[in-house]
């Protein structure tokens, strides 16, 4: 019930930025005619409880509306145009992909996911690595010292954009922006290692499918995969789809609401996309997958022949 109250204050102000100001305004008026006028102390305290009450709402207001535009014009498949309105800029880019904009966590909390991706998947000084979704490259910027060389990709040329400016001083860095959800750009079995990470749940089921897929081409012999996102099975899984069910039963859904994963999901899309030595683990809401392509496998599975 309170949720669902703050959604559709925070929708009445987006569309009414001026009331939280007039509504101030009118009060502090009634205030000062109150005492202008030698009006009764009753009066007079409710004309004080009365702007204090507007300068809150209006102050809380103002936080709400710092929460990402519901972006109802758009829908969910159309990722660039959806993430390109959330990274207009750099803080609100770094906010919108990772949940924090302060540089200096930004670089703590890549370096820790980056630790965690190495571990997983045994990065290598020799790995040629690629990262689909790269955001503003909070990860990249830990991931890419530790390699031959880092390839950073998003659907969204402002999340590129930014990340070219964090990323400047590393020079074994490559930004590639993808026209649709896959990675056509990049030549077949071109990199040791690919790997997406919080992103998974803002794409749907066959996106996260030809991701997968298109892993597998990019993969050389022997390369690894590793994707993590949030566990269905989890109290923030579950948390996330009913607040989800909520928004849409409200008509306040937004395109990029995020949608939690089961391992089996993702087992089903490396198994069928031809990886083996398939590894899952998670980490209390944190789903992690690996898988490596066969060190034989020199071809890459087409659409029609990847579930053999």
């Amino acid at each position: 019930m309170i949720r669902t109250f703050r959604l559709r204050l925070r929708d009445s102000v987006r569309s009414r930025p001026w009331l939280p100001a007039a509504t101030f305004a009118c009060t502090l008026a009634v205030f000062v005619a109150a005492v202008g006028s030698g009006a009764s102390k009753v009066l007079t305290l409710f004309a004080v409880v009365g702007c204090l009450g507007c300068a809150f709402i209006w102050g809380y207001s103002t936080h709400l509306t710092r929460a990402w535009p519901p972006l109802r014009q758009l829908r969910r498949s159309q990722y660039s145009a959806v993430w390109d309105s959330l990274s207009p800029i750099p803080e609100i880019a770094a906010k919108a992909a990772a949940g924090i904009s302060c540089e200096l966590s930004l670089q703590s909390s890549g370096k820790q996911v980056a630790d965690r991706i190495a571990g997983f998947i045994s990065l290598k000084p020799s790995d040629d690595v690629l990262e689909v979704g790269c955001g503003v490259g909070r990860v990249g910027w830990a991931i890419a010292p530790r390699c031959r060389s880092w390839i950073g990709c998003d659907i969204s040329e402002n999340m590129l954009s930014h990340a070219r400016k964090r990323l400047a001083a590393l020079s074994n860095v490559r930004l590639t922006h993808l026209d649709h959800a896959d990675l056509s750009g990049i030549s077949d079995m071109a990199v040791d290692v690919v790997y997406c990470t919080n992103v998974l749940p803002h794409l749907d089921q066959m996106e996260r499918w030809q991701y997968v897929l298109e892993a597998h081409r990019v993969l050389r012999p022997s390369g690894r995969l590793y994707i993590d996102t949030i566990a269905l099975d989890s109290s923030e899984g579950w948390h996330m789809l009913s607040n989800n069910l909520e928004q849409r039963r409200n008509g306040l859904d937004a395109p990029y609401i995020p949608i939690p994963s089961t391992a089996d999901e993702l087992i089903a899309y490396f198994r069928n996309a031809g990886l083996e030595g398939i590894r899952t683990e998670q980490r209390d809401s944190l789903l992690m997958v690996a898988g490596v392509k066969n060190p034989c496998d020199d071809r890459s599975p087409s659409f029609e022949s990847g579930s053999e």
